[in-house]
């Protein structure tokens, strides 16, 4: 199954809501702070760098991801190079385990940050819902937001959760949230070019 055709399975056959239907409560929070004052105008993208970034991805959302860059053509070499890269200078392939018995969470700079304020490549309909969550609350200071973050998973829950198993299955791996650039790149690799 190729890409194009995985979309039309999860969204034509099985009915699951469009990206930006499941993203548009965190972007209309978004719209309410910025009119606030406070949106990521003046931020200097710390919370996409190494400095603050730990975001982790289902395949649901890779697949969003890699539909708004395809969408753009910025399915590039140099792009998948950075991708690929990022997943090596963090370390991101190696698992740490805690005494928790649960994996240490990595901080990475996100390969679709652009080091530009308001600096990403992906569109607000495609970004990851943590992503969204994240926004400021006072001149300096960013913080996620639960509340709306867990209204929009509770809206979404069993339709999210039905599709990443069709997608586990039909990429046949399993596995819990990763860093974005990992599951973006396997999903990527899983199609072999075939997106």
């Amino acid at each position: 199954m190729n890409f194009e055709q995985i979309k039309l399975f999860l969204y034509q056959q099985e009915k699951l809501p469009l990206p930006g239907v499941r993203r548009e409560l965190l972007i209309e929070k978004m719209g309410q702070l910025a009119q606030q004052g406070f949106d990521c105008q003046k931020c200097s993208g710390s919370c996409c760098s190494f400095e603050n970034n730990s975001m982790q991805i289902d395949l649901l959302q890779a697949i969003d991801i890699i539909d708004d860059l395809k969408q753009k053509n910025l399915l590039t070499k140099t792009l998948l190079d950075k991708i690929n890269n990022s997943i090596v200078q963090y370390r991101l392939d190696y698992n740490i385990s805690t005494k928790a018995n649960s994996l240490l969470r990595k901080r990475y700079t996100c390969p679709f940050y652009t080091h530009n304020i308001c600096g990403c490549l992906l569109g607000l309909e495609y970004k990851p819902y943590g992503c969204l969550a994240f926004n400021p609350n006072s001149a300096n200071q960013c913080h996620s937001d639960y509340q709306t973050q867990c209204i929009r998973d509770n809206l979404f829950a069993s339709a999210e959760a039905f599709a990443n198993q069709k997608l586990e299955t039909i990429l046949k791996f399993h596995f819990p949230k990763k860093t974005i650039p990992e599951v973006v790149w396997f999903v990527l690799t899983k199609l072999n070019g075939l997106c």
